[in-house]
């Protein structure tokens, strides 16, 4: 379901009570909502308002209203009903939105005020993405009658009807979208692939990563068993503390981008599962930000996620049909393919814990940062930094570069430099990141590099050369992996799209996103760069 002009949220509240009375029990709802004014939700907010509404869809309503919604534009995403109904709900001018997204509604609520009021959400663009966004079939209705907007739909590939109207309305218009293909503005290179919708899927890794892709698809309705790999150094997602904080930069930057999605996601989800979690300011020795940090513990974070009847954990099992390689660095398994062309390397980096003198209610974050527990009494500090170094433990023999003595006394420095005072280590705690090469993770479907260089090898005479094929992928398999010191931030947003594309259901972040996720984005920048 989508709609245009979200509103007040009254057509959402009552989609989402009645799903809940006339759903079975394996079926789900995704709902897609376009609103440029997040306060319209606000009216709701007086409880006096609320005894208006009748119980079921009230219920609805207030779980609704308990979600956090953004105040700037972009893309937030609830899970409502245990997990059975997800709401993605894009904030901003949709004609600008619009264009970025890939999906098929099965129906669309036209709920914008009428052309004579709202003339931008009725134009021949709105109204040919509505129609490029609607399978073959798929109805769309309005409770407006204007003769500009039955023309419209017809033009867009709508049979077009004016009915009766309810209470009030003496006539409301309902379509019904004409056959023909959508058109996908998604480049061939990063086509995703068909829906799969898998019954049984394996994940292997039980870091933020894989725990995050197991709750992603058992909340799909599949049967996960994740498998836990041996390690041989500690995995970052063990560190006792971590923070993500909301990005700081320009827009043109894409991790930024891709990091501004990937917060306002976890935030929503912590919600959502109802996980152990604190939201404090950012300060940095400037003074006081706009911004915030997200903190939690990763290992209470990643318990929760795997607390769930469709999650198997196991140290061995045979592979399903759809398997996930969440092992934070590319493996054997991935060997010939386009993850193969970036591999992640290791970054070794230590933390310490620390007593405060005074309380901190903020994350202090300026190269480094300074986590306050929960306590009240104690922090963490870090990070150091070791690129191409595995944190081996034991690391105290003299030529390991993380031994402990001179850890211990980075991590003191960074301590002075950001509280201002002078803190001896009480405890650390040492791990290695998996970092790609661009900073950002590799997520998505795999592609054979073969495959993909014979397909697209003439790129390098530009994008106009020839047609080309959609990518093609091997069967079943993707991968989470790279993430680097931003696991805590950027793994739900990679499960999430993982499990989306699995499933062919809407995605929580725009098209041109895809372009800097995808594995298969360092094949494409190679070939670009080949000389004859």
């Amino acid at each position: 379901m989508a709609e245009l002009g979200t509103g007040t949220g009254c057509s959402l509240a009552c989609l989402v009570a009645a799903f809940e009375r006339h759903a079975t029990p394996d079926q789900r709802l995704h709902y897609v909502g376009f609103e440029n004014d997040p306060t319209m939700l606000d009216w709701w907010r007086d409880p006096a308002s609320r005894t208006l509404v009748p119980p079921s869809e009230r219920a609805a309503l207030e779980a609704i209203l308990a979600r956090p919604i953004r105040s700037t534009q972009g893309v937030a995403r609830w899970r409502l009903l245990d997990g059975r109904a997800t709401v993605t709900l894009v904030l901003g001018d949709a004609a600008r939105w619009l264009p970025n997204f890939s999906f098929l509604a099965d129906a669309w609520f036209l709920d914008a005020y009428e052309p004579a009021i709202e003339t931008m959400l009725w134009t021949r663009e709105v109204l040919g993405h509505v129609a490029r966004l609607t399978r073959a079939a798929g109805t769309a209705s309005t409770f407006s009658a204007a003769g500009a907007v039955r023309t419209g739909l017809d033009a867009a590939g709508f049979d077009v009807q004016r009915v009766a109207g309810f209470d009030t309305k003496r006539h409301m218009t309902v379509a019904t979208r004409r056959s023909g293909a959508a058109a996908s503005c998604i480049q061939p290179w990063f086509t995703p692939p068909p829906a799969a919708n898998p019954e049984r899927v394996t994940i292997l890794g039980t870091g933020l990563a894989g725990a995050w892709c197991a709750r992603a698809f058992a909340e799909r309705c599949a049967r996960v068993t994740v498998i836990d790999p041996q390690r041989s150094a500690p995995r970052a997602s063990d560190v006792p503390l971590a923070a993500a904080a909301q990005p700081d930069g320009s827009w043109q930057s894409e991790q930024v981008r891709v990091h501004d999605a990937a917060w306002h996601l976890l935030a929503d989800r912590c919600v959502d599962l109802g996980v152990p979690h604190r939201l404090l300011p950012i300060t940095t020795l400037a003074g006081p930000t706009s911004r915030m940090a997200l903190i939690a513990s990763p290992r209470e974070l990643i318990h929760a996620l795997l607390d769930h009847p469709l999650i198997q954990v196991t140290d061995r099992a045979s592979h399903e049909g759809c398997v996930v390689h969440a092992t934070a660095f590319s493996t054997p398994a991935l060997d010939g393919t386009v993850c193969s062309r970036a591999q992640p390397t290791p970054n070794g980096g230590s933390i310490g814990q620390i007593q405060l003198a005074n309380a901190l209610d903020t994350a202090i974050m300026h190269e480094g940062y300074a986590l306050p527990c929960a306590d009240g009494v104690h922090a963490w500090i870090g990070a150091t930094n070791h690129p191409g170094v595995w944190a081996a433990s034991p690391h105290d023999v003299a030529t390991h570069p993380m031994r402990i003595q001179p850890e211990t006394a980075s991590l003191e420095a960074i301590t002075e430099r950001l509280l201002g005072a002078s803190h001896p280590v009480m405890a650390s705690w040492s791990g290695t990141r998996a970092a790609s090469l661009d900073h950002l993770p590799m997520v998505g479907p795999v592609a054979d590099d073969g495959a993909f260089t014979r397909a697209y090898r003439a790129i390098k005479h530009g994008p106009m050369a020839q047609a080309w094929p959609p990518c093609s992928y091997a069967t079943g398999q993707w991968c989470s992996i790279g993430h680097g010191s931003h696991g805590m931030l950027t793994a739900p947003l990679a499960a999430d799209l993982i499990a989306d594309l699995a499933f062919g259901t809407p995605r929580s972040i725009t098209d041109e996103l895809l372009s800097f996720l995808l594995p298969q984005r360092f094949a494409l920048r190679d070939l670009k760069r080949a000389r004859d």
